[in-house]
């Protein structure tokens, strides 16, 4: 009898994984670990320009920053790069903790850009130092002596403000609330926008974005800063560029109801072509005991915006996990960030995040899918809620090492989405790698969008180099439905950690592609938004655009690569083997036809003769 209780109550324990991990562990039951692999992930970026997805490691305990090669086909995907690594002295105190790659000298080379705290300084002293590293085509050329800039407030955004497609960032400096940063190489020139100024300081941390708001989408990146007190919204004007007549100042959450937020994450959720805002935040508690997670998303309607529920909170009951704020090295935060992605390509994104295990104390890795609202429920955005579907095994977090770090990536370049993680031992101090694979198995398709830089530099005119930042991309499935739009690297600060291109899911469209439009961003000019639509693409295909002449669009090149999925390779070969079996019957047919003409010739003979 008292076995019996003990099956019943396992069994209730086990019943919510089970539900949630049903297409979960369909999708994502391979894990691989990366054996001497370690380091903190700091930004994605493809290096060698190889059409392969490269790591930017902050390693050695924050003291440097290195490359690691992406690879497809065969493990391990990932491998260390020795030669290209950049270090700073153990003496100077000054430790990475932020990084973007990006193209800031106008080579189309994507430089790095280190974000560094000095661990002398009290905690407490949230000052900061930039510094820049350019990148050659080869290596980094390192320069860990002389910051670019020797105090900053707040961790930068990155954008191109002024549409020459060099990247420029934004900073809170001691001097300056909104102090943008720009490139005339061989410097960088600092310049106050005191037009854009607010009675406010930046938050910290700082969720800034440079992304198109408009609703409806007008194919211009607007801006999206943090403040301390309202979050500011600044619409792009065509021949003005940025301006205080054309920004919002947007409320936060209501403080008595929801008692901490996280980062802000921009996705088009319900598929409709305009970029949604959302904001996981903790009702009730503070961020070391959440008492109820739930993820905000920005409702619009003319002016008037306010807050909408979207995560579905049975399943954090369940399950017992809620949002959580780690810290590596004693001075590297890791806050409560949604990292967005369609994990299940059914053209809506999903958002992957690390949840705490009340029920264990553990982390774990989530997978929140974007479905469908049913009839009762009394929440949701838009007719879309977020549900937990996959949630890490806890053979995957222990006593000793627990997940720090979840965000997505694409090991195989093959349009499945893929969960990487940072785990953490804390008996060797030790930041490791660990990947859990997408297998795939829902055979759904995608299209995958990079837009480069089209500056030229050296013989090779145009060519793929840097990715462009804030970029927009919208594609339309078929003639009359739905258009689905994303931003390529809208968002940089505390670890952000976007991939270098946009990817969309495409569900199961059985032919083609109706339409795709790319954008770039314009910056003070009096056109309109710079951007080109091209008609008929074939899904599970990966497209790179390069705006070269930036002015000419009808002259914009487009490469295309395709990319078939394992069900393509089935179809061929079942139909190749149909081939070959028909092949093998006419055949058998045709020698029995050859038997019966020999057998009526000789009947013909022996009657006639």
């Amino acid at each position: 009898m008292h076995n019996k209780w003990i099956i019943i109550i396992t069994i209730i324990y086990l019943v919510p994984y089970l539900r949630c991990d049903s297409i979960g562990q369909k999708l994502f039951g391979n894990r691989q670990d990366f054996p001497g692999l370690e380091g903190v992930l700091g930004a994605f970026t493809d290096f060698n320009y190889d059409r392969i997805t490269d790591v930017l490691l902050i390693t050695e305990s924050g003291r440097s920053v290195e490359v690691v090669d992406g690879g497809i086909d065969e493990e391990p995907y990932l491998s260390r790069r020795s030669d290209i690594k950049c270090t700073f002295a153990d003496e100077s105190g000054d430790r990475i903790v932020g990084i973007v790659a990006a193209d800031f000298t106008g080579n189309s080379y994507s430089d790095v850009l280190a974000v560094t705290q000095n661990v002398h300084k009290l905690p407490t002293d949230k000052s900061f130092k930039l510094w820049l590293f350019r990148v050659n085509g080869t290596h980094i050329l390192c320069n860990t002596t002389v910051p670019l800039v020797e105090s900053i407030k707040s961790f930068p955004l990155v954008l191109d403000y002024n549409g020459d497609m060099i990247a420029d960032f934004i900073v809170e400096s001691d001097d300056c609330r909104k102090e943008l940063w720009t490139s005339l190489w061989p410097s960088l020139w600092p310049q106050c926008l005191h037009s854009m100024h607010t009675n406010q300081l930046m938050a910290y941390p700082n969720g800034n974005a440079f992304i198109d708001l408009s609703a409806p989408k007008d194919f211009a990146a607007d801006v999206y800063i943090t403040g301390a007190h309202t979050m500011e919204y600044w619409f792009h004007t065509p021949g003005q560029g940025f301006t205080a007549q054309n920004s919002v100042n947007i409320s936060y959450p209501n403080r008595d109801v929801y008692t901490v937020w996280g980062q802000s994450t921009f996705a088009d959720i319900d598929f409709d072509g305009v970029i949604e805002h959302m904001l996981p935040v903790c009702k009730g508690g503070d961020i070391d005991a959440c008492d109820e997670p739930q993820i905000l998303v920005l409702s619009r309607n003319g002016s008037d915006y306010h807050w909408v529920e979207a995560l579905d909170e049975e399943d954090s009951h369940e399950l017992g996990l809620t949002f959580t704020q780690r810290q590596l090295f004693g001075y590297l935060d890791l806050f409560v960030t949604l990292r967005a992605g369609d994990m299940d390509s059914d053209g809506y994104p999903d958002v992957v995040t690390a949840m705490l295990d009340r029920n264990t104390s553990q982390t774990r890795a989530v997978w929140l899918q974007n479905s469908a609202t049913d009839p009762q429920d009394s929440i949701g955005y838009r007719g879309r809620k977020f549900r937990i579907q996959w949630v890490s095994s806890e053979e995957d977090s222990s006593d000793d090492e627990s997940i720090h770090l979840v965000t997505i990536f694409d090991f195989n370049e093959d349009g499945n989405l893929d969960i990487l993680v940072n785990t953490h031992n804390a008996n060797h101090s030790d930041i490791r790698l660990r990947a859990y694979e997408n297998s795939g198995q829902l055979s759904e398709n995608f299209l995958k969008v990079l837009v480069t830089s089209g500056i030229c530099s050296g013989d090779e005119c145009p060519h793929i180099r840097a990715p462009l930042v804030g970029p927009h991309v919208c594609f339309s499935p078929s003639e009359g439905k739905q258009v689905g739009c994303g931003g390529q690297m809208c968002q940089t600060a505390h670890s952000a950690l976007q991939l270098p291109f946009v990817l969309f899911g495409l569900g199961d469209i059985p032919n083609f592609i109706e339409n795709i439009t790319v954008s770039i961003p314009s910056g003070p000019l009096p056109a309109a938004p710079r951007r080109q639509t091209w008609y008929e693409l074939i899904p599970d295909s990966n497209l790179i655009i390069i705006p070269y002449p930036a002015n000419d669009t009808a002259n914009w090149v487009q490469k295309l690569y395709l990319d078939p999925k394992y069900f393509a390779f089935q179809t061929m070969i079942t139909l190749t083997s149909l081939c070959c079996l028909l092949v093998v019957i006419i055949a058998i047919l045709h020698k029995r036809e050859l038997k019966q003409d020999i057998i009526d010739q000789r009947e013909y003979r022996r009657h006639w003769l």
